[in-house]
């Protein structure tokens, strides 16, 4: 039996719409995996360079946009490049739960009827498979092995849907049961992840030269090691793994409900284990040490028949993905190493913070992250040119995370004590994160406490 795959019926006008390009139109099939079934939430096409010696950048605003080609003349023009730039970016954007399915393809003929060009699309459906596979943290590639490939013949209404299992020696491509439908409902998890909870990177002398990069790449994988273990609870319960997500699922509406699948919102909390590891007394020579400090605000959604499992992997790799994403930016965005003179003992870091942007046709949000001092209308520019979705400045939801206050930083630079957090499983803006680095004299710390050798003995 073939994969089912379900796509929004509001996409297929602007599928429609791309296939009237006198040539070929690549993109990326954006949805989320369940089991043997696919749901298509978006089709974003690939921004394609002015000529073939343009990369694909970051930066595709004013005359640059412009310049770029709606299409190409012949499938074999189609880099893989393109599309693994542009799945990179657009999996950052992501919520936790969703991937980038496959790649659609509008232009004449039928791609699957003609040997060149099928083995044109089995070549980049490998490639951006092995691409997004590289970084982990960002959880490139869904759980099923097999791609999709959704072709419409240009200037007709008539598509193919196929997939290829990408893990197999085999270039055969299988046939999907695709349909564009109405109404697709979505159950929304929230929460929040309290950086404070986590343990100080502490720079030993052997740490005091690498690069920031590979210090918030260590505070990354503690933290995600700890999110991967967490116990989770749903709207402070503990359920089974393999039970419905919601439950009223399996029964029959009542007799008069007008509403019977009406999209819910789950409240979600993470009780993190203690990380301590081995027992053993371990001496270090310490000279300073890296704090994360803030909130991370999440917000999934999953399809209303998800199991409890489904939800809460959805929730742990929003977490990881959201930080990775900005781990990556923040040091994409340094000029230089930054190396404190001795004067300086502290130094902030603020990463980019989360905004939600829904799509115009479904109950999804996607995320973008703003730098300080940026608003808005830069989410805007990159959700067009990325996700191809123009919306308005005021759906933009710019306060899912706070924004640093400017008295918290004074504290964090002259050691002042900052303010406690209130509860963090509680919805609605957070607070920004921020990594503090100090670097203090020397000393001795022990990493677990003298007192208990003592108290052993």
């Amino acid at each position: 039996m073939g994969r089912i795959v379900v796509a929004e019926e509001k996409i297929f006008p602007e599928f429609v719409r791309l296939g009237k390009s006198d040539g070929y139109v690549p993109g990326l099939i954006i949805g989320q995996c369940s089991g043997q079934k696919d749901f298509i939430v978006h089709l974003a096409k690939t921004p394609l360079p002015a000529d073939k010696s343009s990369k694909l950048g970051n930066d595709l605003s004013g005359d640059s946009r412009k310049s770029q080609r709606k299409s190409v003349e012949k499938l074999i023009d189609i880099q893989e490049s393109w599309l693994v730039d542009h799945a990179e970016q657009v999996t950052r954007m992501l919520p936790g739960g969703m991937w980038v399915l496959g790649i659609f393809i509008t232009g004449p003929g039928d791609v699957f009827s003609d040997t060149a060009a099928q083995s044109k699309v089995v070549s980049m459906l490998q490639g951006l498979t092995r691409a997004l596979s590289k970084k982990t943290k960002h959880f490139g590639n869904s759980p099923s092995s097999e791609k999709l490939c959704l072709h419409l013949i240009g200037g007709t209404n008539k598509f193919t849907c196929k997939s290829l299992d990408v893990s197999s020696s085999s270039t055969q491509f299988r046939a999907t049961d695709c349909k564009f439908t109405a109404g697709l409902k979505w159950h929304v998890l929230d929460t929040q992840y309290d950086f404070d909870q986590n343990k100080p990177l502490l720079i030993t002398d052997e740490r005091v030269n690498q690069p920031l990069e590979d210090s918030l790449q260590q505070i990354l994988d503690s933290m995600s090691s700890g999110v991967q273990k967490s116990i989770c609870t749903i709207d402070g319960e503990v359920k089974n793994e393999e039970e419905l997500l919601d439950v009223s699922e399996t029964s029959k509406p009542a007799k008069g409900d007008s509403k019977p699948n009406e999209n819910k919102i789950f409240q979600v909390n993470l009780y993190i284990p203690n990380m301590e590891g081995s027992s053993e007394v371990t001496v270090s020579s310490v000279v300073g040490e890296m704090n994360c400090t803030g909130v991370l605000a999440s917000r999934v959604f999953v399809h209303q028949k998800a199991t409890v499992l489904e939800a809460l992997k959805a929730v742990k790799e929003d977490i990881i993905r959201s930080f990775a994403a900005r781990v990556e930016m923040h040091c994409d965005s340094l000029v230089e190493e930054e190396i404190g003179s001795p004067e300086e003992v502290m130094v902030v870091h603020e990463p980019p913070r989360r905004v939600l942007i829904p799509l115009p046709h479904s109950k999804v949000a996607l995320s973008d992250y703003l730098f300080p001092g940026e608003g808005p209308s830069e989410a805007l520019v990159s959700i067009l040119d990325l996700i191809g979705v123009k919306v308005s400045e005021s759906s933009v939801y710019k306060d899912f995370e706070g924004q640093p206050d400017q008295s918290d930083l004074y504290n964090l630079t002259t050691g002042a004590d900052t303010p406690k957090h209130e509860d963090s499983s509680t919805s609605g803006s957070s607070q920004a994160i921020i990594v503090v680095s100090t670097i203090a004299a020397a000393f001795l710390v022990l990493l677990v406490s003298l007192f208990i050798q003592f108290y052993y003995k």
